[in-house]
């Protein structure tokens, strides 16, 4: 778009980055010939004189409607853009101070729902404060648009980084991850639901310290408007409320649901997001992407990284169990496994209580036409008492009948299984696919699903009493010829 260089001068008055003596010297400068020249002369020698900056001429140029200048701050250049807003780097006006300015689209502001979302964005980031969190400064309202002004992260979004470098090793991903959950327990603490986690909203600064931001779709617990009455799903207005990349089941079903453990859910898929560079469900539509949320199994990350350790993987399946309720119960005890995972050790608490396998969301219409039906433990008692081969034997857990459960170490590495070994066999029961018994602490760090039918659980249980009395009968025969020859 052309401007010349009359009207660039004009717009450059008008827009309050230079001051009234800047102006006039500009004005003075310049012939009247020069003033019907193209403006972009003009623009590019203020760039080189560093007077204005690359994205602030342009803006000029282009006539933005965007204010440059918003209060105290003075708008330096773009850095990202979203359906709750836009955010810039900013300079404070008088103490120098470099921030990151969110802005309410002007589009955005006639909206009373949007105005209403982003005040209560700028009262829920006012109550935070932790290293883990991107700080919130400021807040205003100037030339009819509102903003929010935030601390200004040196550094690159997840999403940004994987693109980049591409994807993660287990250590930095799970330092990554470890840092936000702590970020996200404060959070919670202050009876805030993020909502949003995804790759692009965690910021990593050249020191390595990860932040978390953008709190649009926030919700306090407490308050019960936070959204709107007329319309429990997800999709208001043709925008999303979340990300159906990383949304938890019931948030998809309907995002007054979301409580911590959607937050959990979400950064689960974002661990798969670092390690394997894809989030954990593709499909052609959001529709289908929100199904799969709800009823595609939890994809394994040893499927796609086999340079994994299972217990990360265990982490990672609980983190993203279907029901709430098999996830995490807080992210105090999330971090407490990744600290573990940090350090070499076993994630006692997913060890504990492993999710359950190939496990389909339940709604609420589910749970109250049909009561879940009480689970039955699955059968890992050891036998023999010896390991497999290949695996480490490192505890056991007592069993409700007396028996034990056999754990295996973190670190456990199998050979590649036929697709044939791994098929279940099920009995008494028409719909195959409606059955998902559940896998025991061992097969699920180890990654190895074996059959577990309850012929071969009966027939392995008598098998062992049945050797140790054809024993103890051919001794006592062998006993008595012994006493006869003698």
């Amino acid at each position: 778009m052309s401007i010349s260089t009359e009207q660039f001068v004009q717009s450059l008055s008008h827009s309050g980055l230079l001051p009234a003596a800047d102006i006039d010297r500009l004005r003075a400068s310049l012939s009247s010939a020069e003033l019907s020249h193209d403006g972009l002369d003009v623009a590019r020698e203020l760039v080189r004189q560093k007077k204005l900056t690359t994205f602030q001429a342009r803006s000029l140029c282009e006539a933005r409607s965007t204010p440059l200048v918003l209060g105290d701050y003075t708008v330096l250049d773009e850095i990202g853009s979203g359906g709750m807003g836009r955010v810039y780097k900013a300079r404070h006006r008088r103490m120098d101070r470099i921030v990151a300015l969110k802005i309410l689209p002007e589009s955005a502001s006639c909206s009373q729902e949007a105005v209403r979302r982003f005040q209560r964005e700028v009262k829920t980031a006012a109550r935070l404060d932790h290293p883990n969190v991107v700080d919130a400064h400021d807040a205003g309202e100037d030339h009819g648009q509102h903003f929010l002004v935030l601390e200004y992260v040196d550094g690159l979004d997840l999403k940004s980084h994987v693109l980049r470098f591409g994807r993660m090793d287990a250590p930095l991903a799970i330092n990554c991850l470890l840092q936000a959950a702590r970020g996200l327990a404060h959070l919670h603490e202050q009876g805030v639901i993020h909502r949003d986690i995804k790759p692009a909203n965690l910021l990593r600064d050249r020191e390595g310290t990860v932040k978390l931001l953008d709190l649009g779709l926030a919700r306090l617990v407490e308050d019960t408007t936070a959204d709107l009455s007329n319309n429990s799903r997800l999709t208001v207005a043709g925008q999303m409320l979340g990300t159906a990349d990383y949304v938890s089941p019931e948030q998809a079903e309907d995002t007054r649901q979301a409580d911590f453990r959607s937050d959990i859910y979400s950064l689960g898929a974002t661990l798969h997001y670092l390690l394997t560079g894809e989030p954990p469900y593709a499909a052609k539509s959001i529709t289908l992407l929100l199904a799969a949320h709800q009823q595609q199994p939890v994809p394994s990350l040893l499927e796609k990284r086999s340079d994994l350790d299972g217990a990360l993987d265990l982490v990672f399946r609980k983190m993203m169990a279907k029901q709430p309720e098999q996830r995490y119960a807080s992210m105090e005890d999330l971090i407490h496994d990744l600290e573990a995972l940090q350090d070499g050790q076993t994630p006692l608490v997913a060890l504990a209580s492993p999710p359950k396998a190939n496990d389909r969301y339940r709604s609420r219409a589910d749970l109250t036409a049909q009561p879940e039906a009480a689970d039955e433990e699955a059968d890992c008692t050891i036998y023999g008492g010896q390991p497999a081969p290949g695996e480490t034997l490192v505890g056991l857990r007592p069993r409700a009948d007396g028996g034990s459960t056999r754990h295996n170490a973190a670190s456990v590495t199998r050979p590649p299984q036929s697709t044939a070994a791994t098929d279940r066999t099920v009995t008494g029961a028409d719909d195959v696919s409606s059955v998902a018994p559940e896998l025991c602490s061992d097969q699920l760090l180890a990654g190895n699903h074996q059959p577990a039918g309850r012929a071969g659980m009966l027939v392995r249980s008598l098998l062992p009493g049945f050797i140790a009395g054809v024993v103890v009968a051919l001794a006592t025969l062998a006993v008595a010829a012994w006493l006869l020859q003698n």
